[in-house]
């Protein structure tokens, strides 16, 4: 399991950097560990799954039970419980949807989705000819690799839309956008508006209601914002 030991070590050393940065509020601080999360349910949703169906022994929904962490130490448990049955459920879903060459590639979008991704160097890495690599991607996916990389980046610039300040430009360059007018032209054509518009509702809700919880989720199946802050 290698990237999900990556990921869970990622995690642990965030947290520990929360708890020596005394500067972070607690509500900063939950904001982080969700925003993990949400990067962790963009993954599932590639295989077709929901982190709602993610539920431990007693039939809790686990994403469900992060609402009840009110220290760090919570937290630090709360994660390390969730990426076992994480893992579990990932490989799950990689087992029943796709063919092994089809998930390596999928895996290196999900990580390397800010770099250039070429589709020879991408089926050279799983060990295909580009042609049928390209064939059996579209076969299985849905959609070419063009589209589905496009895909993936605008799934992470909703989430740094969602959780930071930063500007259209900068998301547009952490996704792998050297251009902004074609980011926002693919951000318009998945998600039925511009970025700029994406943040300023965003924003609005924040000031107004319960927060971000209904735009950020649109598309992330299920993610919502804890009420109580370690």
């Amino acid at each position: 399991m290698g990237l999900i030991d990556d990921a869970k070590n990622m995690v642990m050393q965030i947290l520990e950097f929360i708890a020596m940065d005394k500067i972070l509020s607690p509500y900063n601080a939950f904001k982080e560990c969700v925003e993990i999360v949400y990067t962790f349910a963009n993954v599932v949703k590639q295989y077709g799954g929901n982190l709602n169906d993610i539920k431990d022994e007693k039939q809790n929904v686990l994403y469900d039970t992060i609402n009840y962490c009110e220290t760090l130490e919570d937290m630090k448990n709360w994660f390390n419980k969730f990426m076992i049955y994480y893992a579990k459920y990932l490989n799950k879903l990689k087992n029943q949807q796709y063919r092994r060459e089809i998930s390596k590639a999928i895996d290196y979008i999900n990580i390397h989705y800010m770099k250039d991704i070429k589709l020879s160097d991408l089926a050279k890495y799983v060990g295909m000819d580009s042609a049928y690599f390209s064939f059996l991607f579209k076969k299985e996916t849905g959609n070419n690799l063009t589209d589905y990389i496009n895909r993936v980046r605008i799934e992470k610039a909703k989430e740094y839309l969602s959780f930071s300040d930063i500007n259209i430009y900068e998301v547009a360059e952490k996704v792998g956008y050297a251009n902004v007018s074609y980011f926002s032209k693919v951000f318009k054509q998945l998600v039925g508006m511009s970025p700029t518009k994406f943040k300023n509702i965003l924003k609005n809700s924040k000031n107004t209601s319960k927060g971000n919880n209904n735009i950020a989720n649109q598309g992330s199946d299920g993610m919502s914002k804890g009420k109580k802050y370690f």
